[in-house]
């Protein structure tokens, strides 16, 4: 970990962080505390990488060790079949929940939630809460007959209900899935047919490049065409919304000072369905699971990010996207996960809502922010500015964007080079 990222010899050197940031970076202080008793020096980065890959070598307990993972059992046996270490068997002596460990910086004086849009006024959502929220629609589901392993769908766009949802079916060992409201008909079908969800939670709209979409009657032939449903929970912006008959309310289901009561589940139960994109036939269901999501989202929220208690992390995404299950990490690590219901180059091209003077409070003392570009705008004269200049002072981990190498070359230059502050990095998060 000493002397940064080196240059390729047909390369230039873009990035490389300081001897302070790397030293009070959480993957020197996890390189320390197990470099010495395996044998390698804190600062061989590498030396910490082979051990990390070696069969056996103890990486994934030492990780929620580090990380003080809230589980019963012993983390001792790796493998339920030493010799095979492909598909589930992790940790067969563990038990955890997802949940639990998002929601156990409850004491913190930060937003858990940031919830905003194109139009709307920023919500802030405190731990306790979050907490109580995810405590009441679990007490509700439970009551409505969901257990363990039963399914529960969303059709949400990226707000701070989503998050309450997806926790409060963790809490209870149910499974999540989610569509965003942008998906037509036919594609939500597909999807969640497969799986018969017991609990349908939606939206019954969102907004899009200064528009409201209504996706009352979308909802309604949704649910006639899927197994017969418990209960279908309506989302409504403020909670105006005259629900029909049939439907329950979000006030109705998470309001009152509930604590959550987490079910202890098994490493490899499932937590959640994402999909694949349905090009040859049916999208795929792909399931993660409890154990190791929360591990592989330390590590690489918690180490590789340097992701910390009272960062913000935001990620421009779609609720049906894997990248926003990825980004409710930020609670396991104590940061605030920002939600955004919108276009990304809403009010302009600089985008996403203006963010920093909507949130309401002085966001450039607050640690980071994490951001996905919205790639390849161009602003007037075009030039690319990604962050604003009022910005810049905000970021401390840096800033990521899903094929943003394509882009930088595309307009003539590194576009993000000079809007970006000298020590934040901007990173693809894949090779493209």
């Amino acid at each position: 970990m000493t002397g940064g990222v080196r240059a390729s010899p047909a390369g230039e050197l873009l990035w490389t962080p300081s001897l302070d940031r790397i030293r009070s970076s959480a993957m020197a202080r996890f390189a320390e505390a197990v470099g010495r008793r395996e044998g390698f020096a804190p600062e061989d980065y590498q030396g910490l990488w082979a051990w990390s890959v070696r069969s056996g070598s103890g990486f994934w307990s030492a990780l929620a060790e580090f990380f003080d993972v809230i589980a019963e059992g012993d983390w001792s046996v790796e493998r339920e079949h030493r010799e095979d270490l492909s598909g589930p068997g992790w940790f067969p002596d563990v038990r955890l929940n997802y949940a639990e460990q998002a929601l156990r910086h409850h004491e913190r004086d930060t937003p858990a939630l940031v919830g905003y849009g194109e139009d709307s006024n920023p919500r802030s959502i405190s731990w306790t809460e979050l907490r109580h929220q995810v405590g009441a629609l679990a007490a509700n589901l439970r009551a409505w007959g969901v257990r363990p392993g039963d399914r529960v769908a969303g059709y949400l766009p990226d707000i701070p209900e989503a998050v309450v949802a997806l926790l409060a079916t963790a809490s209870v060992g149910a499974v999540w899935a989610c569509c965003a409201p942008d998906y037509g008909m036919d594609a939500v079908v597909d999807r969640l047919a497969q799986i018969e969800p017991r609990v349908l939670i939606a939206a019954d709209g969102y907004r899009f490049a200064g528009r409201h979409v209504d996706r009352r009657e979308a909802i309604e032939r949704i649910t006639e065409r899927l197994p017969p449903l418990r209960r279908t929970v309506v989302v409504s912006p403020g909670d105006t919304t005259v629900v029909p008959e049939g439907w329950v309310a979000w006030s109705e289901v998470s309001g009152g000072q509930v604590e959550p009561v987490f079910e202890r589940v098994r490493f490899d139960h499932p937590l959640w369905i994402l999909y694949s994109s349905g090009t040859t036939g049916l999208p795929k269901g792909i399931v993660h699971c409890h154990g190791g999501i929360t591990l592989e989202h330390l590590k690489c929220f918690g180490l590789h990010e340097d992701v910390r208690a009272g960062d913000r992390l935001f990620w421009f995404t779609s609720t049906a996207w894997m990248v926003w299950n990825a980004s409710v990490a930020a609670l396991l690590l104590g940061a605030t996960k920002v939600c955004y219901d919108g276009a990304p180059n809403r009010p302009d091209v600089t985008g996403c809502g203006g963010w920093r003077p909507k949130l309401g409070h002085p966001v450039r003392h607050q640690r980071g922010l994490l951001e996905r570009l919205p790639a390849g705008r161009a602003a007037p004269g075009g030039r690319v500015r990604p962050v604003r200049a009022a910005h810049r002072d905000v970021l401390r981990g840096g800033v990521g964007s899903r094929g943003l190498a394509l882009v930088l070359r595309r307009r003539g230059g590194y576009m993000a080079r000079r809007p970006v502050r000298r020590d934040r990095r901007v990173h693809p998060l894949c090779g493209r």
